[in-house]
């Protein structure tokens, strides 16, 4: 007996450069998304916390990516970011953290 199944994903970050990502939502932080993207070599990761609503969530991610692409223009290096910006920090040698409260 042969099943048919239709899925959709309401991953909006799909097609976007992302290569992973988590959402969640609780009663004290809200809307949160972790995602990560992989740029010069770097892994970088994004969180987000207290976002008004699940939609701003998947806007906001979009558009630290764009922001730390053109810093990172600007820049350089993700050292000469950091320097430069005090909510960018570096957690590990490999792998970057990109933090940002919406």
């Amino acid at each position: 007996m042969e099943r048919l199944f239709s899925w959709s994903n309401t991953n909006k970050l799909l097609g976007k450069g992302f290569s992973g990502l988590k959402t969640g939502i609780t009663t004290t932080a809200g809307q949160c998304l972790a995602a990560s993207f992989r740029m010069n070599n770097e892994n970088v990761v994004i969180v987000l916390l207290g976002s008004k609503t699940g939609d701003k969530r998947w806007y906001e991610a979009i558009k630290l990516k764009d922001y730390y692409e053109r810093l990172l223009d600007l820049n350089g290096s993700f050292s000469a970011v950091k320097k430069r910006d005090n909510f960018l920090k570096a957690s590990t040698k490999t792998l970057k953290a990109f933090h940002y409260i919406s």
